[in-house]
């Protein structure tokens, strides 16, 4: 028995030292191991570590550059609008001022036209007048009728009352090119059918009327003709093209400037 128990403790011995060497040739080799993978850390980042500068100095500036760049995008989108909201203001401002002046010259042109009549009534023996002016024209819908109005008033101011007739003629061409002229009680639908004024001052007259197929109107004659001796008559043309391409101005002025006929 006691040659059997030297024998198992013998045999213990060396497998604890077995065991034991395993474990340090594992710890040696892990040791290794972990030697050569810290060395090869050491030297990858030792070749990497300067690419890595150089590539995040490379990311700083591209920011930098960004920034920049939107900084001038900023800029030029302020410029831009300041320059749509300069050009806005400049066609607004053109718009008010081509309004002013063909106001300044639809006055200046019924300014010739008061002095031409009184030199007129001068030259036959200082008679008075009366005058049509203020043609207005608009189209009803949906039965697309023409609807005008205009005013009749005494040049001469004082003057007693005056009655009269008002021929409206409306001139133009047929389908053929041929010139017609039209009088108020030829159009179709005209209502009224004549007119005539009775007024101290002034009187406003309005109607409507239709235009006849084919036909091409060029523009309104008005004629006044007073019953008195002392006034003599008056013809005003109002030229078509004028009140239909001025139809906005029309609505702020509430007038078409006539010419003479």
């Amino acid at each position: 028995m006691p040659a059997r128990t030297d024998a198992m403790s013998i045999a213990s011995r060396r497998l604890a030292f077995q065991l034991l060497a395993a474990g340090a040739l594992l710890a040696a080799l892990a040791a290794a191991f972990w030697g050569g993978f810290e060395l090869g850390r050491q030297q990858t980042s030792a070749l990497l570590e300067p690419r890595f500068s150089i590539l995040a100095a490379e990311h700083d500036s591209a920011l930098t550059a960004l920034a920049s760049l939107q900084d001038e995008l900023a800029v030029q989108r302020r410029e831009r609008v300041i320059l749509e909201r300069n050009v806005q203001i400049d066609r607004e401002a053109a718009r008010v001022l081509t309004g002013q002046l063909r106001q300044s010259q639809d006055a200046q042109l019924v300014l010739n036209r008061e002095i031409s009549y009184l030199r007129r009534l001068v030259q036959d023996g200082g008679r008075g007048g009366l005058r049509a002016h203020d043609l207005q024209l608009s189209v009803e819908a949906p039965n697309q009728r023409v609807q005008y109005r205009f005013t009749v008033s005494q040049l001469i101011p004082g003057a007693s009352p005056a009655r009269g007739h008002v021929s409206f003629t409306v001139e133009g061409r047929d389908a053929d090119g041929t010139v017609s002229r039209l009088a108020l009680h030829e159009l179709p639908a005209a209502d009224p059918e004549t007119l005539s004024v009775e007024l101290e001052h002034l009187q406003n007259l309005s109607g409507t009327f239709a235009l006849p197929l084919d036909f091409e109107p060029s523009g309104i004659v008005i004629l006044v003709e007073p019953e008195q001796a002392d006034l003599i008559p008056t013809s005003e043309f109002f030229p078509w093209v004028l009140m239909t391409e001025g139809a906005a101005r029309n609505a702020e002025t509430g007038a078409v400037a006539p010419q003479d006929s």
